[in-house]
């Protein structure tokens, strides 16, 4: 085979933003676009010398498009000397800049199919202190879902349901005694064992199931079984929105009261599927798969639940600036 007819030899372009592959024969002064500056760091803000962009995230800075053309180089620049002084920063950030950058070659891609992982969950103790009131007050109102005690249907010896009272059914003259429960709900924290309703504490467990009752009400010998409305019917939209650093993606979801024992949150290296269960006179319920736009790091994921929000941080597989937080279709 002739000298003509042999494959090129491609050579690697170490300009600032270019880190693209070239051949000689095909390099022009207008080939390579590149920084031809250097890095200015002023005020919590980054930019280039020779462009006028600005921004104070560090990763949206390396990904500036370059602002000059000219012939690409294969000759890596000069090692920035690293230094103890204010100067420091500037030097560790041109070492990473002096490594080629390409950015028309992203991470691959996994499959959307991938095994989904539920990620780990943090509750904040606003939120637990909250959903322990509001259970505190669905036990309260739990006699007004109940039916009309049928005297009847009620065998003798029954135990009335209400928590801290142990009466029994004897007869439809028990209905006229007086029923003292407690309308919250058991909190056991640091070997003290209490009702939140009361909060008499003791750390003997016999000494707690003993406790009286603070409140009065009847008694309550049946329960109705709960509705089981379709999840279809209680599904609902929430507002969110996202934001970046240069490790991750932040998405929140708003809405008030998450129910953490009625979510499911899981996810792959480029899927996200959402199940949140919020509160209220009507439990509602958010659904929503997100095809997310660039890859994660499943393992360092996590969730946070507050009072007025469900907080998803995605750890990214790379550095990269993410466009949007949904892959186009």
């Amino acid at each position: 085979m002739s000298s003509s007819q042999e494959e090129p030899v491609l050579l690697r372009c170490y300009n600032v933003a270019c880190g693209k592959t070239y051949s000689e024969s095909d390099n022009s002064d207008d080939s390579c676009i590149h920084h031809s500056g250097h890095p200015v760091f002023h005020d919590a803000f980054k930019s280039w010398s020779c462009c006028s962009k600005r921004t104070t995230d560090f990763t949206e800075f390396l990904n500036f498009p370059g602002c000059s053309r000219g012939r690409h180089s294969n000759v890596k620049p000069e090692p920035a000397t690293k230094s103890s002084d204010n100067n420091s920063m500037e030097s560790a950030i041109q070492e990473i800049l002096n490594k080629p950058i390409n950015l028309n070659e992203p991470i691959e891609r996994p499959p959307e199919d991938s095994p989904l992982v539920t990620l780990p969950v943090k509750i904040l103790p606003t939120l637990q202190n909250q959903l322990d009131k509001l259970m505190g007050q669905v036990n309260l109102e739990q006699k007004d879902l109940t039916e009309s005690p049928d005297n009847s249907k009620i065998e003798i010896g029954t135990i009335c349901k209400n928590n801290g009272c142990k009466k029994s059914f004897n007869g439809p003259e028990t209905n006229q005694e007086e029923c003292l429960f407690h309308p919250g709900v058991p909190i056991f924290h640091e070997g003290m064992k209490y009702w939140n309703c009361c909060k008499k504490r003791t750390t003997d467990f016999e000494t707690f199931l003993s406790q009286e009752g603070c409140q009065s009400a009847n008694h309550l010998w049946n329960k109705v079984k709960p509705k089981h409305d379709s999840e279809e019917s209680r599904r609902t939209s929430c507002r969110y929105d996202w934001h970046q650093t240069g490790k991750e993606v932040v998405l929140s979801i708003y809405s008030k009261l998450p129910l953490p024992d009625k979510c499911l949150i899981k996810a792959n290296p480029v899927k996200l599927e959402v199940k949140i269960t919020f509160s209220g006179q009507e439990e509602k319920l958010f659904i929503h798969n997100f095809i997310l736009h660039n890859v994660i790091e499943v393992e360092q994921s996590s969730v946070e639940f507050t009072p007025s929000k469900v907080e998803i941080c995605l750890r990214k597989s790379d550095k990269s600036h993410w466009k949007r937080l949904e892959l186009d279709r």
